[in-house]
């Protein structure tokens, strides 16, 4: 419905713009006359200018907030009589009040529904309409009862006209009341007025609505008369009450409990305002109340919502260090209580997700937060921090005894196969304990600390548990400590190649070399690339590392083809590559790249990887392996038979070389266990038409047995060590 108490103009203040928009776009919509500003100080300016009929007001706001912008407004008489209605997030008490203190006449929180802004709208802007009238009419009447009066013996003839004139003011007087009257029955809000003995004198059709009893059952009661108020609020709403009866408080918004007539609880918001007379003395107390129930239950979702977690419905993060707050300040105050923090962290769950399908992977996790749940007792908490990751806080423990007893009886329960969709499945965690002392004064600490004992965990082998100590600590630190010169010697280029010889056991001839990578550290050690590349692969570095291994090592293999005499155009140069750079969008372009720019032909490189990544992610390792293979550069299987067996893959992938590891190469000689298990892969080898590189040789007799048996290739110490390049060079001009 439109009428002249719409067509009104509305300032909209916000520092948030799209907030103005929001505002701005629904009240036009329904006819308003709106303008919007985001700072205080364009707020007052256009206030000034254009006198709007109603503000809109944010609190927060930077320089001027709404507080001042409310006062500055007060202050002036041009700009006193705008209605301001506050609109803002903050909830307190102590800013509601502050907010009708400086002026405000309404007071709206956030989250808000926009019915419920243009209701507080429409009861202002009629309060404000209705007042203007009165005003206005009571001017005109006072001044024409001055006026006639003054004239009275001489202008008695007019004496009937102003009698007319005086019945048409009390007529729309009347009118004014009338459609206040309306206003107040039509609002959302319920609307109740007390005396100055807070008996009730007027109920709206919407508190008879909301509460259930009539005006005729509750007209002349003080509120005290009847079931009205929830007994644990009672203290409260006194407290309110008489602030207003004692004339403490002009104004004051009230949130509290109150019964319905079928003794059912409804959560209301009060807005009193306390009316006096020109002796100020109080003549009656206007009550606006709105059920704010649904949004009581929607701030109970969202504080839920807050600190739990959505897949699981487990604790999150953020209450887990609540609680770690919790469990500190006690050990801090009492020597006796002891807990304990538990980091999960599930094994190979990656796999269960690639393999069947993160549906199947978010219902295996639900499955072990209900396990995890059902093994611990109440006291204790178990919370989610996300993927395969799980913290278990034991509270009120009596030691380390009682901790490995719970975290033997998870383990036990996580190894119990379970069905999940079509499929059978058992899980297993590494779990990281760290047991709570008054050393700590963080949670962060305590789960950092869990962390790294998780981790010496899952070195450890998987489904095993460490107790985290001081030297895991200073192990973690001197790791960093590694990342960060790591890090240095990228951008310092720092690394060297050395080259160890592949020789040909049939022609005695060197088929290659395998570069070799080595950290030249500042402090003049040379580090081994067995304590950087795992590092590197972690923190994403060995991209850049195995990228420079490539350019580098084809770099040097054309600079021996121009500086030999000798033919060497069948030698080749392995180089390794991570599982994650195999996986990585960037490995085929870089390869052509380097191969063009270095103007070597492909069939002179040679990449190694390890057998696990056969089998991660099969398809995707096989499209890349094919696209290798289409450039002729050849392939080879790294320290074969150490790893997690793939000999049912490996006819699935185009595999030129298997390199035996050195572990069964040593006892060839001595133990008939690994000399068998090289017979079995070179058989395996030969029957799938590839070739065999023993690695590790070291002894005459060792190459006797392996050329005996059939491989084709060695290197090792027997025949030479890893050679810098200038060493390489001259030890391949002897044996070529």
């Amino acid at each position: 419905m439109t009428n002249k108490f719409y067509l009104k103009n509305i300032l909209v203040v916000d520092d948030v713009p799209e907030n103005v928009r929001l505002l701005s776009q629904s009240l036009k919509a329904r006819g308003y006359f709106v303008r919007g500003v985001t700072t205080g100080e364009m707020a007052l300016r256009v206030a000034q200018s254009n006198w709007p009929s109603l503000i809109l007001l944010d609190i927060r706001m930077p320089k001027i907030d709404g507080y001042q912008v409310c006062e500055s407004l007060k202050a002036q008489s041009s700009t006193r009589n705008i209605p301001v209605i506050f609109l803002t997030a903050l909830d307190d008490s102590l800013d509601k009040v502050r907010a009708f203190s400086t002026g405000g006449a309404d007071y709206i929180t956030k989250p808000f529904k926009i019915e419920e802004v243009i209701a507080r709208i429409d009861h202002q802007l009629a309060l404000q309409s209705a007042q203007d009238e009165i005003k206005n009419l009571n001017q005109n009447l006072e001044s024409k009862i001055i006026e006639r009066t003054a004239q009275l013996e001489q202008i008695n003839s007019i004496l009937t006209e102003e009698i007319r004139a005086r019945q048409q003011t009390e007529e729309a007087l009347k009118q004014a009341h009338q459609r206040l009257a309306f206003h107040i029955e039509n609002s959302p809000l319920g609307v109740l007025e007390w005396d100055s003995k807070m008996r009730l004198r007027r109920w709206s059709q919407r508190s008879e609505t909301i509460f259930g009893w009539s005006a005729d059952e509750v007209i002349g009661k003080s509120w005290q008369d009847w079931k009205f108020i929830v007994e644990s609020d009672l203290d409260k709403v006194n407290q309110v009450v008489s602030r207003l009866l004692r004339g403490e408080a002009s104004r004051n918004i009230c949130r509290n409990q109150n019964y319905r007539k079928d003794g059912t609880i409804v959560h209301c918001e009060w807005y009193n305002s306390a009316f006096l007379d020109e002796e100020g003395q109080l003549i009656s107390i206007l009550s606006l109340m709105h059920d704010v129930s649904d949004l009581k239950q929607m701030e109970a979702q969202l504080v839920h919502d807050a600190l739990h977690d959505t897949l699981t419905g487990l604790p999150n993060r953020t209450l887990l260090m609540e609680r770690l707050e919790v469990a500190l300040k006690h050990i801090h105050r009492h020597k006796k209580y002891q807990f304990a923090v538990l980091f999960l962290d599930l094994d190979h769950f990656k796999r269960v997700n690639d393999s069947l399908g993160h549906h199947l992977g978010d219902q295996f996790l639900l499955k072990i937060a209900n396990l995890l749940q059902h093994c611990l007792r109440e006291v204790d908490l178990v919370a989610h921090l996300g993927g395969d990751e799980f913290v278990i806080l034991l509270d009120d423990i009596c030691g380390i005894n009682e901790v490995t007893l719970v975290v033997k009886r998870i383990q036990n329960l996580l190894s119990q196969p379970f069905q999940l969709g079509e499929q059978t499945v058992a899980s297993s965690a590494s779990i990281g304990i760290v047991l709570g002392s008054p050393s700590y004064c963080y949670g962060e600490e305590l789960l950092r600390d869990a962390d790294v004992a998780m981790y010496r965990a899952k070195e450890a082998g998987r489904a095993q548990y460490e107790i985290f100590d001081s030297q895991m600590h200073l192990e973690v630190l001197q790791q960093l400590q590694l990342e960060s010169e790591l890090r240095q010697a990228v951008l310092k280029d720092e690394f060297v190649l050395h080259y160890q010889p592949i020789m040909d056991l049939y022609t005695g001839k060197p088929m290659g070399f395998e570069a070799l990578i080595r950290w030249q550290h500042p402090s003049g050690k040379v580090v081994s690339p067995n304590k950087f590349i795992p590092l590197a692969e972690e923190n994403g570095l060995i991209f850049e590392i195995e990228e420079w291994v490539l350019h580098a090592a084809l770099s040097q293999l054309k600079a021996w083809e121009k500086k030999l005499e000798k033919d060497i155009s069948r030698l080749e140069i392995s180089v390794n590559i991570s599982g994650k750079q195999l996986y990585s969008n960037s490995l085929i372009p870089n390869i052509d790249q380097a191969l063009s720019r270095i103007g070597v032909d492909a069939h002179h490189l040679k990449l190694e990887l390890t057998e696990s990544v056969l089998i991660e992610n099969t398809d995707a390792v096989k499209n890349v392996l094919e696209s290798i293979k289409e450039r002729n550069i050849q392939l080879s299987i790294d320290d074969f038979g150490t790893g997690f067996s793939c000999m049912g893959y490996l006819n699935q992938f185009p595999i030129n070389y298997l390199k035996i590891d050195k572990s069964f190469v040593r006892n060839i000689t001595s133990d008939l266990g690994s000399l068998a298990i090289v017979k079995a892969i070179i058989a395996l080898a030969k029957n799938l038409n590839m070739e065999i590189i023993a690695e590790g040789v070291e002894e005459q007799l060792q190459l006797t047995l392996l050329q005996e048996i059939g491989c084709d290739y060695a290197q090792g110490y027997f025949f030479s060590k890893p050679l810098d390049p200038e060493a390489a060079q001259e030890w391949l001009m002897r044996a070529i």
